[in-house]
């Protein structure tokens, strides 16, 4: 595998921890504003878009190794139009910025050092999730057969609800919220009956059984592997316990529609029962009991008839998109520092990029590229991976010429070459290969070498890449 260098990988990270920030800031005050306009079954899959889109930074793509030579920075290059060429010849006197891939071109990061980093930290992460899972399971190997006035209440929720039967429910002695916890096969994980109503616990199973019914514990359980996973992004954290109250007010929705709104002072009491008997340890799953948070939040929005959305919710989705949209402009890629010819070479720019004179027709004229003055057959170089494009012959214009693809929209020319290239289309070129000599073919004052950065179609200044290398006229 190939290196990196600091710098990009600073930009990427960088770049994507922003991201998230942003999209998290903007989720959060979106939902603020439409408050109770906002349902809140969609408040809980706009939470869960939200998040998968964070950790597919749609617009940033990191290379690995050689074979992948583009990289995503933080700074767009600038196509410079317009400039002036100086009478000597020299470069444009703007070249605009240079790549960010530059700044520190002697330090480079083996990528197997990178992936072994992210490794061991989400390795650490996961084996905490799972000692937390397995010391609950420990717990709850101490549950006893669910009492009859339990089975009842779950028997008739059961048979509200539709579902087929009933999850595995076990009672621990010193737990006082239920809670289902499990991926595949959920458990329902219940509190002694002493100290409840029936109207009580009636509650509390519709509660879990809706959990159950939604694939909630599911939900949160891919949520925090993906926190596990990528947990340098600052922005999926903050959005956990936003999920998750947005999962138990959806929750306290579906238990209400089931048995009408005339029960919701009874199921606000019920919850307040569950939160002063709670003591135990969190669940790894869903659980009654809320966070004081949680709690504020469900109470502001229990009993609350969502109003129309209108503009609000359309308001949400425009936030959505336009993260979206972000992460597919985001920064676009910067080609890595590379020159196309050997270190120590003679050479010097003759004719720069942007609109300059035509030295046959004495014509102003946009040229597309730098012409650079070697000596003839002096080795052209390709300074990045790629496959070859296009071999051709022009004898009005660029002569011998040979155009490369280095992938994610970014191609090179190099025209007035000394003869025809031995290349041929689709042949990979690997960084730093000689792929033909400077030359003085087709339409040609001397031997040079016109050379093109192209960009999704477009042509760029190349003076980015040649600003700051010495050269010798």
């Amino acid at each position: 595998m190939g290196s990196l260098g600091l710098g990009p990988v600073l930009a990427f990270t960088a770049g994507w921890v922003v991201l998230s920030l942003v999209s998290w800031a903007a989720m959060t005050l979106m939902v603020r504003i439409l408050g109770s306009r906002l349902p809140t079954v969609v408040r809980k899959f706009a939470w869960l878009i939200l998040m998968a889109k964070m950790v597919v930074p749609l617009g940033l793509a990191l290379p690995v190794g050689r074979e992948n030579p583009t990289i995503r920075g933080m700074e767009v290059l600038s196509t410079v139009g317009g400039a002036s060429p100086s009478e000597s010849g020299g470069a444009a006197a703007d070249p605009g910025p240079r790549p960010l891939a530059a700044l520190n071109p002697g330090q480079e990061i083996p990528v197997e050092s990178l992936a072994a980093l992210w490794v061991l930290v989400s390795g650490g992460l996961v084996v905490s999730r799972l000692r937390s899972v397995q010391k609950w399971r420990r717990w709850a190997r101490r549950g006893t057969p669910v009492p009859t006035r339990w089975m009842g209440a779950l028997e008739t929720s059961r048979r509200r609800l539709g579902l087929s039967h009933l999850p595995r429910a076990l009672v621990l002695v010193g737990l006082g919220s239920p809670a289902l916890t499990g991926f595949f096969r959920p458990t329902l994980v219940l509190p002694p009956d002493a100290g409840f109503t029936d109207e009580q616990l009636a509650w509390m199973a519709d509660h879990e059984l809706n959990h159950l019914q939604a694939g909630d514990t599911r939900w949160l359980a891919l949520v925090q592997g993906l926190t596990a996973v990528f947990w340098f992004l600052p922005g999926l954290w903050l959005s956990v316990p936003r999920l998750a109250s947005a999962i138990e007010a959806d929750c306290d929705r579906r238990v209400l529609e089931h048995r009408g709104p005339s029960g919701l002072s009874s199921y606000a009491r019920t919850i307040l029962a569950v939160l002063e008997l709670t003591s135990s340890p969190r669940s790894p799953g869903t659980a009654m009991a809320p966070t004081r948070r949680q709690l504020a939040e469900r109470f502001r929005t229990l009993g609350q008839v969502p109003r129309p959305a209108g503009l609000p919710l359309a308001l949400l989705v425009g936030a959505l998109v336009v993260t979206g949209i972000w992460g597919l402009n985001s920064p676009d890629p910067i080609l890595p520092p590379g020159l196309p010819w050997n270190p120590g070479t003679v050479w010097w720019v003759t004719a720069p990029f942007g609109t300059t004179t035509h030295p046959f027709s004495g014509k102003p004229y946009v040229h597309t590229g730098i012409d650079i003055a070697e000596r003839l057959g002096s080795p052209v170089i390709c300074p990045w991976a790629g496959r070859v494009a296009e071999v051709s012959f022009e004898a009005s214009d660029r002569g011998y010429f040979l155009r490369v693809d280095h992938g994610g929209g970014w191609q090179t020319l190099y025209a007035h070459l000394k003869a025809l290239p031995a290349l041929r289309v689709g042949d990979p070129v690997a960084p730093g290969q000689q792929i033909a000599l400077v030359g003085q073919s087709g339409l040609s004052t001397g031997p040079h070498l016109h050379w093109e950065v192209i960009h999704d179609g477009k042509a760029i200044d190349p003076a980015p890449w040649v600003r700051g290398e010495p050269s010798v006229r």
